[in-house]
């Protein structure tokens, strides 16, 4: 007779999924903040600029950012024991909020490497998890 087939209960979404998400949602606001000045100076997006451009949009990305943060790397850690992706995430969040916090004159910077240190962190975590 053959053994019977063990079945392994997995967190629903998997955390892998919510890196995925996250990869996504950081590349979303990398993207809104490097092209979005390029898009206004052109006029290519009229009213619809002054939206995006808005603090309320700038929430409205951070708000997921933060939230598949939080669903990931604690869980990230319990499995696989690295520090590093939920270190790398910590300071990608935190250069995500003084951007919104500290305004115009630093938030291009603070924003690309926030939302980069948060792209790397979900890779890394990702990859430690699928080993």
């Amino acid at each position: 007779m053959s053994e019977p087939s063990q079945v392994i209960a997995t967190d629903a979404p998997p955390t892998s999924v919510k890196d995925s998400f996250g990869v996504i949602c950081s590349s979303l606001c990398l993207a809104h903040c490097l092209l979005l000045p390029m898009l206004l100076a052109t006029g290519a997006l009229g009213t619809a600029g002054a939206l995006l451009a808005s603090e309320q949009t700038h929430l409205m990305l951070l708000v997921p950012v933060v939230l598949l943060a939080v669903m990931s790397f604690p869980g990230g850690y319990r499995r696989h024991g690295s520090v590093l992706p939920s270190a790398l995430a910590l300071a990608g969040l935190t250069g995500l909020v003084l951007a919104l916090v500290l305004g115009e004159a630093t938030e291009t910077l603070l924003t690309s490497i926030g939302a980069g240190l948060l792209i790397i962190a979900h890779l890394k975590n990702r990859k430690l998890l699928n080993g």
